[in-house]
């Protein structure tokens, strides 16, 4: 048996698709169904029943929990024993919305590859609410969000802390009450607000609902599925929005932006790292969480 036999088995599962697991593998499909084969001829047992869907047998559902114990520890094994350990190299792939991905990953991925220079990363930014859909359907194995939802075996990791904030152009907010800004003054501006999915606008709508008030009580300009459009339509004095403080402090230091607090309304969030403890991890995927298990303190703002 090839633990790496085991290792494509795992990922047929997760990914529901023989199809997308090849594709994750850089394998044909044909040698996927091969690998499966080969699996089930060595142990005498149907591992999967062939449907349109992927459906496990009971003996492939105790199947899938030995193979994912078995590559654990083999990463274990390699991790404090291997010579080559500190020469660890491949690819790292994240899934993140849009605040982390934007105005944290920088400084984070920063920050690791001085420790592992040999990795490569890609980041595909999403919304929070794909980002766990993915994490839960096993596309990967972890993740960035600007939210945290109770969802059964993911465990999160608080990166950083956030404030939301009514972000306003300068010019405009000289008209309006410095500081702070009340909820009968706020329902009174035009704004622009993010689609749905974003972290951002889920936050501040749960505070509108502790005072009684929907999105549907403010005066929405427009809707844009991106945060720095966001800021260039506040820049050019279309409307405001309600922003992450991480996102537009650029612009508050450069004097273009003004934060407002909303009076009354708690609007403080967190960014976390958010992880399936029942899934199968590479050896780069363990470092990286290890990784911010020590050091992701270190980003915590505000």
């Amino acid at each position: 048996m090839k633990t790496s036999y085991l290792r494509t088995f795992i990922e047929v599962v997760n990914l529901q698709s023989f199809s997308k697991a090849a594709d994750k593998l850089c394998l044909t499909q044909p040698a996927i169904t091969k690998q499966i084969k080969s699996l089930e001829k060595d142990f005498g047992i149907v591992l999967i029943i062939r449907t349109n869907d992927i459906i496990l047998t009971k003996e492939g559902k105790e199947f899938y929990k030995y193979a994912t114990t078995i590559l654990n520890k083999e990463e274990e094994l390699y991790a404090k024993f291997s010579k080559n350990n500190r020469d660890l190299s491949g690819k790292l792939t994240i899934y993140s919305s849009s605040l982390p991905a934007n105005y944290l990953l920088d400084k984070i991925l920063s920050d690791f590859l001085d420790k592992h220079n040999n990795i490569n990363f890609h980041i595909k930014k999403t919304d929070s609410k794909d980002v766990y859909e993915k994490v839960i359907s096993g596309v990967t194995n972890f993740g960035f969000t600007g939210m945290k939802l109770n969802k059964p075996n993911i465990e999160s990791i608080e990166i950083s802390k956030d404030q939301l904030v009514l972000a306003l152009s300068t010019q405009r907010a000289t008209s309006l009450p410095q500081g702070e800004i009340s909820i009968k003054t706020l329902l009174e501006q035009d704004f622009i607000i993010r689609e749905n999915g974003s972290a951002t606008f889920k936050t501040f709508e749960e505070a509108l609902k502790k005072k009684n008030y929907t999105l549907n009580n403010l005066k929405i300009k427009g809707i844009v599925g991106d945060n720095e459009i966001i800021k260039k339509m506040i820049l050019r004095g279309v409307g405001v929005s309600v922003m992450s403080r991480l996102s537009i402090e650029k612009e508050i230091n450069e004097g273009l932006i003004t934060p407002l607090t909303i009076k009354d309304m708690d609007l403080q969030r967190s960014v976390y790292y958010i992880y399936h403890t029942k899934k199968y991890f590479t050896q780069i995927e363990n470092k990286f969480r290890e990784f911010l298990q020590k050091d992701g303190s270190t980003y915590l703002k505000y």
